[in-house]
């Protein structure tokens, strides 16, 4: 499953981009690695868990390349949380409270006001440095 954030301000990013690529690279990727652990932050606490196990793979599940961040739940069954079963569907509540059956979802959810901040930044730091050339 996917989730999928847009950002505003994108296009103008992608300009400087052309013009300035290491420049807009380097901001670009530090809003997206920042966007990555704001997720972990909002998605942890929320997450249902009797082992800790898919809790502790959220955290191992970052993964960052060129301009793309990952985040997600690798245990076998945290699909079956996120989305749900037959015998448990997301209308049943998670036994512990304050956890979220759709805790990435939630997570991200959570997160997209500081996410965009991160890219304003990124743009902005972008458009700055490139007056300095």
């Amino acid at each position: 499953m996917n989730i999928n954030v847009k950002i505003q301000g994108l296009e103008q990013l992608k300009k400087s981009f052309a013009k300035y690529p290491k420049v807009a690279a380097r901001n670009t990727q530090s809003a997206i690695e920042k966007s990555i652990f704001q997720i972990e932050r909002e998605t942890v606490p929320i997450t249902p868990w009797d082992t800790r196990a898919t809790v502790e793979s959220i955290g191992a599940s970052k993964k960052f390349s060129p301009l793309r961040g990952e985040i997600g739940a690798t245990t076998k069954y945290s699909v079956y949380i996120q989305l749900g079963t037959s015998r448990w569907p997301l209308s049943m509540p998670p036994k512990k409270p304050g956890k979220e059956r759709q805790f990435l979802k939630i997570g991200v959810e959570r997160s997209l006001r500081e996410i965009d901040g991160f890219f304003e930044k990124a743009i902005k730091n972008t458009l700055n440095q490139i007056i300095k050339y």
